[in-house]
């Protein structure tokens, strides 16, 4: 996640620094990550107890790779607002089915009493 997390700090860096764009403007860009995580938290819920939460992270790891990929082979200073915004949201629409399967795993096998104990 470590990836994840940096291109989620260098994205506005790029688009404010290279491509010109101002605060709003770029995170206007950032926007359609924040909803499509909106949409597919409920999906991943929905599916935890429909799924194997193994195969749920796999489907959410390989999106986020694709994601990553097209993310690489798409940046370049002459892009427009449409690739980034694309790229963004591409980019977090495997993120639900890789962290709610996580937490639903780190708590098998522990007994009730000691939840606060994982968490």
């Amino acid at each position: 996640m470590v990836l994840n997390g940096t291109t989620t700090v260098l994205l506005p860096q790029f688009l404010q620094s290279l491509l010109g764009y101002d605060a709003t403007k770029a995170g206007e860009a950032l926007a359609g990550g924040g909803f499509i995580m909106l949409v597919m938290m409920p999906l991943a819920g929905f599916l935890a107890s429909r799924v194997d939460p193994r195969m749920m992270m796999a489907f959410g790891f390989a999106t986020t790779s694709a994601a990553l990929y097209y993310m690489a082979t798409h940046l370049n200073p002459g892009m427009d607002f449409a690739t980034a915004a694309t790229m963004r949201t591409f980019q977090t629409a495997g993120l639900a089915f890789i962290f709610l399967p996580s937490d639903t795993l780190a708590y098998v096998g522990i007994p009730r009493e000691q939840n606060n104990q994982v968490s």
